[in-house]
């Protein structure tokens, strides 16, 4: 995020500046702190710039200091003196009167880009003559209605996107998807996780944590609904990606891509094949040692308070209700947290978080709910396998 505290000079330098948001290909944002009449500084700055030919004139016909003229007009007098070379003869003003009449032109074109009511990314990449074909949202075209889809299809897609995100924020309270966003996903359902960090919109970070909820929410035709049971093998493998993301700071599928942990899930002799030359180079043989630490086909263990707690989570019952007083409510809650994390950790639940480093009240580094917790693919196969009471240990 880039806040400008104050009107820049020029549309060149707020384009500039402006273009430091979103250098590592996340979402951003661009604040611009204005008023009426900050475009006044810009233009007060022009008589020290540009002196009046008065003021100039005076200045170098003097034969030392001038008294009660600042230092910065001095310094943009002599500069001047050397560009025309008054002592040569007439002074032809042409070329210094087009630069003032340049800069005001610069100074109205930021003035009116602020003052706009119309769409800011097309004021501002028209003034360097591109054309905009669709916005990406700025705050003039925020409120715009976003066409209603036609095929059913599309329709029930958006409408679970908007049931699963739709009231979740994002950072500096706004949506958490921008609402054509949500209408190219619903249309378009991603792959996978790699695959929905490619969206426009949405981004690597956004992915890491909320990419369970879309993708699930998303069903048939995004991501894969009969993904292999939770085996042993595959909710170690997500547990040591997580970590591994959490710890180098990058999203999941950029430790390890779904294609490639799902063909060491299930293969049955250990292999790198699906893996590129650096990440082989660099996690290959930790992989390798979780892969033989798991037997293929073996499933993860799960007890009556797990198949309760998931049951309860699948079928949308409140999870835990705040009781009185309170220094009985909080070991409640603190037990059944630790048990989401848990289940979390052994691939069940799709559990986001948010960072809280810094934050008033809060632990360095803890890491609270940021939003509705979900029973994965792996958890409701887990479950079925529960229910049917074919266990293998």
């Amino acid at each position: 995020m880039v806040v400008h505290w104050t009107l820049p000079a020029t549309p060149e330098a707020y384009y500039q500046e402006a273009g430091r948001a979103g250098r590592d290909g996340e979402f951003a944002r661009c604040v611009l702190l204005w008023r009426e009449g900050d475009a006044e500084l810009h233009r007060r700055q022009l008589h020290v710039t540009f002196p009046p030919l008065s003021l100039l004139r005076k200045l170098w016909r003097a034969d030392g200091p001038v008294s009660g003229i600042p230092a910065n007009v001095v310094a943009s007098a002599e500069r001047l003196r050397r560009e025309l070379r008054p002592d040569r003869g007439a002074v032809d003003w042409s070329a210094v009167a087009d630069r003032r009449k340049r800069a005001e032109a610069r100074i109205a074109a930021i003035e009116t880009y602020a003052k706009g009511r119309h769409c800011r990314r097309c004021s501002l990449v028209g003034y360097f003559g591109e054309r905009l074909e669709r916005c990406s949202g700025c705050d003039r075209c925020r409120s715009r209605r976003v066409p209603v889809p036609r095929e059913p299809e599309v329709e029930a897609r958006l409408a679970r996107l908007r049931v699963a995100v739709g009231a979740c924020r994002g950072a500096w309270g706004a949506a958490l998807l921008e609402p054509e966003v949500l209408l190219a996903l619903a249309r378009r359902p991603p792959a996978d996780a790699s695959a929905l960090a490619d969206v426009p919109g949405v981004g690597a970070s956004l992915a890491a944590r909320w990419g369970g909820a879309i993708l699930r929410a998303l069903g048939p035709g995004g991501h894969s609904m009969n993904r292999a049971p939770a085996s042993a093998r595959r909710a170690a493998l997500e547990t040591w990606r997580r970590r591994a993301a959490r710890a180098a700071g990058v999203a999941e599928y950029l430790i390890l891509g779904d294609a490639a942990l799902d063909s060491l899930a299930e293969a049955s002799a250990p292999s790198l094949a699906g893996l590129g030359p650096r990440a082989r180079a660099k996690y290959g043989e930790e992989i390798l040692r979780l892969v033989a630490a798991y037997p293929s086909g073996y499933l993860v263990p799960m007890d009556d308070r797990d198949a309760e707690l998931l049951e309860r989570i699948e079928g949308g019952e409140r999870i835990f209700r705040p009781e009185a007083p309170a220094e009985h409510a909080r070991p409640r809650f603190t037990a059944l947290v630790e048990h989401l994390h848990l289940l979390r950790d052994r691939g069940f639940v799709d559990l986001p978080e948010r960072e809280t480093d810094g934050e008033r009240g809060l632990d360095v580094g803890a890491r609270p709910l940021a939003g509705p917790c979900f029973v994965t693919d792996a958890g409701r196969s887990a479950l079925r396998e529960f229910r049917a009471g074919d266990r293998r240990r």
